[in-house]
């Protein structure tokens, strides 16, 4: 899970109308404490020892008709590599030219909120956020360690318990991620919150945020095994109404002292690359892309994919071709001519010439059994590789 930074600290409810004045290039900094500045500096400030990622709030109450005051703490904070300098805007609606150049040329964020917003209400929402993450981290460290091969079965235990003492002896775990950006610098949204939260309402089931995504733990006893097939199909339904955009991975159904496994399966099916936004599949239904994603960095199935891809890929640069493509679509679409041209909007003709190429250039048997298998486990590995 990636540090608070201060683009983050901008977006709480209580920087709400806030402005960046000046150092844009800050704003991924880490911010780790909060300091004030709204006294008359002295020698004492020097000395104390500080340490980057300080958030400093101000209202600049001595530098109103005190330049050099202004200035002189500026040039401290950029000495502590301080993360953003925050102006309560009484005195100051706007800072000098230069001293906004020397922000941007220190990547220094200067931001400027409303002169009503207490001290104590701003530090204490920053403190609180830094808590909640920190505590939202170490969930998910617990996650990683039990579902990592490497965590003894003993660990494993006592890790789940300690996770949630509510656990009943069978899980399924769900898996869900939105699309688009770098999962690993995500920010979460009030949904995602929202949704853990509503998940969690159930002493049985637990919610976090996991690896960019939000992780679903459901458990039932022996008794209520026939409930599971309703609950997850409800649960999956909760999850869209807070994220219509996710997919979600579904593990197989296994006891609590296998829930690395369920949780190493729900991730799974979302690593097949296979799943569009607001759809949902099951680990059980992955198939051969089980087997793949256990191979995906061998160099057997790295040499197997580049010597299928490297005849396309080359016949597509030199003719400016769509056969990849096609074959991508044509594997979608069930190996299927008509769908496939319906699907490309192109002649079911152009779809047959170009799979007749591609029968040309896979090295991999002649038949149409041998090009639909050596298609279909391409497609497979492409989407893999790309998820």
């Amino acid at each position: 899970m990636k540090s608070i930074t201060v683009a983050d600290i901008m977006n709480l409810d209580v920087m709400k109308g806030c402005r960046l004045a000046a150092g844009e290039k800050g704003l991924s900094k880490e911010v780790r404490y909060i300091n004030v500045y709204d006294n008359p500096l002295s020698e004492t400030d020097q000395e104390i020892q500080a340490f980057p990622g300080e958030i400093s709030l101000t209202f600049f109450y001595h530098g109103k008709d005190n330049p050099d005051y202004l200035y002189d703490t500026l040039n401290l904070l950029i000495t502590r590599h301080a993360a953003a300098l925050i102006v309560f805007d009484e005195y100051f609606k706007e800072m000098p030219l230069e001293f906004r150049a020397r922000c941007d040329q220190a990547a220094l964020p200067l931001i400027f909120v409303d002169r009503k917003v207490p001290y104590s209400l701003l530090i204490s929402s920053i403190i609180e956020y830094r808590v909640q993450a920190e505590q939202r981290k170490h969930i998910a460290d617990k996650l990683s360690a039990i579902a990592s091969p490497r965590t003894s079965a003993e660990e494993k235990m006592r890790l789940t318990t300690d996770l949630h003492n509510g656990f009943q002896n069978n899980v399924v775990v769900l898996f869900a991620v939105e699309p688009g950006g770098d999962r690993e610098d995500r920010t979460f949204s009030a949904e995602t919150l929202n949704l853990c939260g509503a998940i969690s309402r159930d002493p049985h089931f637990f919610a976090a945020e996991y690896n960019g995504g939000v992780l679903v733990i459901l458990s039932y006893s022996d008794h209520r095994l026939s409930d599971v097939h309703d609950s997850v199909k409800n649960s999956i339904h909760v999850i869209h109404n807070y994220l219509p955009d996710a997919a979600i991975g579904i593990s197989d159904q296994c006891h609590l002292s296998e829930l690395g496994t369920a949780i190493t399966q729900s991730c799974t099916v979302l690593q097949a690359g296979s799943l569009s936004p607001g759809t949902d599949s099951a680990y059980g239904d992955l198939g051969v892309t089980r087997m793949l994603l256990e191979l995906s960095n061998t160099s057997a199935l790295e040499n197997f994919y580049q010597d299928i891809l490297g005849p396309i890929k080359k016949h597509d640069q030199e003719n400016n071709g769509q056969l990849l493509e096609t074959m991508l679509c044509f594997s979608s679409c069930g190996m299927n001519y008509k769908k496939t041209a319906n699907a490309m909007f192109l002649h079911e003709n152009t779809i047959r010439y170009r799979i007749a190429k591609l029968k040309e250039l896979i090295p991999y048997g002649k038949s149409d059994i041998d090009l639909y298998e050596t298609i279909s486990i391409t497609a497979k590995i492409h989407h893999i590789k790309q998820g």
